[in-house]
């Protein structure tokens, strides 16, 4: 109702408020109330983190004028888990910080597609299996789309399916199998989507029961799909 015209009453009053409008400041990109109330930013730890999670580009870029770091590392693994891009490549191009695995990972499983393009395309940094599973888990079948293209070797096949069907995305599970169709998994796909009642997926698995899901054969010891051709038994 009254804005900000009476915080420095209310901070006279109740001075233990002083850290929330500090991150209240940062957040918002109100930086004026700091020097307004005279607030002291040095005893904070993590403004830039704060700003970055919030996605205050402005904010970053005002507390690195002013001096102030703390929390500069962690805000970019923030950024990218937050889908915040401006932020992940200010941080890259301007503050020189590494464009890690780790960081494409967590863009990935948020399904923050842009992050991961710029990550990837730009600051030559690409990303492990885990990145892989992460999107299929979450159902970001345009992030696994991207990561099976542009790398098609990398990321685990039946881990992906797994988790896409234990979360019930059939798209994505319909997806990995059309693109890796010699490749599959294992029947903790049918036992999972079957214990969350994903219907539609175990119907899908079921129809492609035999050349999706894959076991240790008993004939011949091989880790593959349940119709193989089994040369101990032929």
């Amino acid at each position: 109702m009254h804005g900000e015209v009476r915080l420095a009453r209310l901070l006279s009053c109740i001075p233990h408020l002083r850290p929330v409008v500090v991150l209240f400041a940062v957040a918002a990109t109100k930086l004026t109330l700091l020097d307004t109330l005279n607030l002291d930013i040095d005893d904070e730890d993590n403004l830039v983190d704060v700003a970055a999670i919030t996605g205050n580009l402005p904010g970053i870029v005002a507390l690195f004028k002013m001096g102030y770091y703390a929390g500069t590392n962690r805000a970019l693994m923030s950024a990218a888990t937050s889908g915040h891009l401006d932020i992940v490549v200010y941080l890259c191009v301007h503050r020189k910080l590494p464009c890690t695995k780790a960081v494409v990972n967590a863009s990935a499983h948020m399904g923050h597609l842009p992050i991961v393009q710029w990550c990837h395309e730009y600051a030559a940094q690409s990303w492990t299996s885990d990145g892989f599973v992460g999107a299929a888990s979450g159902g970001h079948v345009d992030v696994v789309a991207y990561m099976h293209h542009a790398k098609p070797r990398c990321g685990s096949t039946s881990l992906a399916i797994d988790a896409a069907a234990s979360n019930g995305h059939l798209h994505v599970v319909q997806f990995i199998h059309s693109q890796r169709p010699t490749h599959g998994c294992s029947i903790k796909a049918l036992h999972e989507a079957i214990a969350h009642g994903h219907n539609h997926v175990v119907a899908y698995l079921e129809l492609h029961r035999g050349d999706l899901i894959q076991a240790v054969c008993c004939a011949c010891g091989i880790y593959t799909a349940l119709n193989h051709p089994c040369k101990a038994i032929a």
